[in-house]
């Protein structure tokens, strides 16, 4: 009897224990929580957290193509993209671009599962560090970031000049033209026009800011030379690249005048005046009188002998 009332008195108390713990054993579809500071912001850590998948496209492939970390990645305005899944436990996303090195930073942010951005936004071509972030519907926060990941968006544009192109003969006003493109279909290109008159050792800049792709030079009072060049610069912003004529031309209505100098030499002689000591010519006619008259004198001698 004992027994039984302490059976039926210890009853309630087990029911509690079992409805206990059945109320509190773990749901199933939670996961542990681990809970981290960052930013000021909490972000949640489940083992059940949706997987994100980062893709990218261009105008140059609409097709969705993975990003990882270290990846290189480049087109004509690379939109990245990254989805959550599954999506019924997300609430909102966004993601954030950072490239410290330009520096920029931009981001963007959509209430659903999946959220995109267009990188030209960076203004220039950067390695990158992306994270993506997802309010879950139970509140928490969680975020995937891929480093090192370099985007390219712009390119270097190129021009190349069609006349003059070498060999041509410019009199008055005749046009400078030229052809440009980049490889991004959207982009505004303006050029620099230079001229050459040494063959391309030094150049003068003619016109800048340039929209169009010719400019009206006349070549009246200048030099008429042989040695003419053009030169085109073209620029969308950031990159600047150029091409000349492929040889030079002559322009020109001033005709180069020739200075001839003459250079005269004026000889002058020296003359050197001997003078001789007139005792010594005195000497010399006695010397050569006493000589001619001891030979005359043996002339005589021997005449007179001859004949007496």
């Amino acid at each position: 009897m004992h027994i039984l009332l302490r059976s039926f008195a210890l009853a309630p108390i087990l029911l509690l224990l079992l409805i206990g713990g059945t109320l509190f054993q773990p749901n199933p579809l939670c996961a542990t929580v681990s809970e981290e500071s960052a930013g000021g912001e909490t972000f949640a850590n489940y083992s059940d957290n949706p997987d994100l998948s980062l893709t990218y496209h261009s105008l140059w492939n609409e097709t969705e193509t993975p990003v990882y970390s270290g990846d290189r990645i480049s087109g004509d305005r690379v939109v990245l993209t990254g989805t959550w899944s599954p999506s019924g436990t997300v609430a909102e996303s966004w993601i954030n671009v950072s490239a410290t090195a330009i520096p920029m930073n931009i981001s963007s942010q959509n209430p659903s599962s999946s959220v995109s951005i267009d990188t030209r936004g960076l203004g220039n071509n950067a390695t990158c560090i992306i994270t993506v972030f997802a309010l879950l519907l139970n509140g928490s926060t969680i975020n995937q970031t891929f480093s090192n990941v370099f985007i390219g968006n712009f390119f270097v544009p190129h021009v190349r000049v069609l006349s003059p192109n070498g060999g041509e003969h410019w009199t008055g006003a005749n046009n400078v033209t030229w052809f440009g493109w980049d490889n991004n279909t959207d982009e505004s290109l303006t050029y620099e026009v230079l001229l050459s008159s040494d063959s391309g050792t030094s150049f003068q800049l003619l016109a800048t800011h340039l929209s169009s792709t010719s400019y009206q030079w006349d070549c009246t009072g200048f030099l008429n030379l042989s040695t003419y060049m053009f030169e085109v610069r073209v620029t969308d912003g950031i990159y600047v690249s150029f091409d000349r004529s492929d040889g030079t031309f002559t322009a020109g209505s001033i005709p180069i005048t020739t200075t001839t100098t003459t250079t005269t030499t004026t000889t002058t002689a020296n003359t050197t005046t001997t003078t001789i000591d007139n005792s010594l010519i005195v000497g010399f006619f006695i010397s050569a009188a006493m000589i001619s008259s001891a030979i005359m004198a043996l002339i005589v001698y021997y005449v007179a002998k001859r004949w007496y």
